[in-house]
């Protein structure tokens, strides 16, 4: 009885070790609303983000995340936003328009003001930075646009409502997430699908992509990551900890290290080598929204409650 005792009091207190707080270093406040979207220069210098009261700030890492910039874009929510490889500009959906501005003074360039029929839900640009692809919410269709005007170049049409849309790094393929339970993977040139990666049993909200192109991570409202060979569509391992819709994905520069948010109020932290979880944080709020710093310092999430929560990784990773 004792040794059942011992054994039943060791897993307990793994447990709560495992889902021990680790609170941010710092959390910073400025937007009216909830922040939606957050996203690092790749410099690592600056953190933009975008909330639902339809503003965009610029905040300073060097000077411990100083607001440095603000402006009003809309009266309707920010849903998606991306810095171009150059850093120089900035790629902002919201309802029905695609807008870009300067990074640096956040100065519009260029506006499409009915580039979707409903609100952007991921805007991204390609490795060259002359493409951006958009999906949008409600809408079954991916769209290309030229990057310097917002001319619409070539639109793809989905089956079911696509929640998110990135190029792969050699420039050939947009891979989208979809309501269909799938990730699928389009040949820009022609405009076909090439690959299907089927396997889960509910939405794919969110995915990732190894710096080498070799693996692709993928999250669903079925609880699960997983993770595939990219170039044979072989699945290689499913990754199970959550208790509800996984719905944010952030990878580490080094591709060690993954960071997923879930329904169930908890982002988790993976060590993909070992494909095992090693930390499970609570945040204050919910998060809607997560980035990683290029530098691989930080961690940045947008919340519910107006403000953006930031953590140092290897704060975060102490146990792998």
């Amino acid at each position: 009885m004792k040794k059942l005792f011992n054994v039943v009091f060791a897993v307990l207190i793994f447990q709560l070790t495992l889902v021990a707080q680790v609170n941010p270093v710092l959390q910073v406040n400025g937007h009216n609303e909830s922040v939606n979207v957050v996203a690092f220069s790749p410099d690592s210098k600056t953190l933009f983000s975008g909330g639902k009261d339809g503003a965009i700030f610029s905040w300073d890492v060097t000077a411990a995340f100083k607001q440095v910039k603000t402006i009003h874009v809309t009266d309707a929510a920010i849903t998606s936003l991306s810095v171009n490889h150059a850093g120089n500009t900035l790629v902002v959906g919201t309802y029905c328009q695609i807008l870009l501005y300067d990074a640096a003074s956040l100065k519009r360039k260029a506006r499409n003001k009915k580039a979707h029929v409903s609100f952007a839900g991921s805007v991204n640009y390609s490795a060259d930075d002359n493409y951006i692809v958009s999906s949008s919410w409600k809408e079954n269709a991916l769209m290309l646009w030229d990057a310097k005007n917002l001319k619409k170049v070539k639109q793809f049409a989905e089956t079911v409502w696509t929640d998110e849309a990135m190029f792969t790094q050699d420039g050939k393929y947009i891979i989208s997430a979809n309501h269909a339970n799938n990730v699928k993977v389009w040949d820009i040139a022609t405009g076909n699908i090439v690959k299907t990666f089927a396997g889960h049993e509910d939405w794919v909200y969110a995915f990732r992509m190894t710096n080498d192109q070799s693996k692709l991570i993928t999250a669903s409202f079925d609880k699960t990551i997983k993770i595939w060979d990219f170039e044979s569509g072989k699945q290689l391992s499913t990754l199970q900890g959550h208790t509800d819709g996984i719905y944010q994905l952030a990878l580490t520069p080094d591709n060690k290290t993954l960071i997923s948010v879930a329904v169930d109020s908890t982002m988790r932290v993976w060590d993909l080598e070992k494909k095992a979880e090693v930390a499970n944080i609570k945040p204050a709020s919910k998060v809607l929204g997560i980035t990683i710093s290029p530098d691989g310092r930080y961690l940045a999430a947008g919340l519910e409650d107006h403000s953006i929560a930031i953590w140092e990784l290897k704060d975060l990773i102490k146990g792998n």
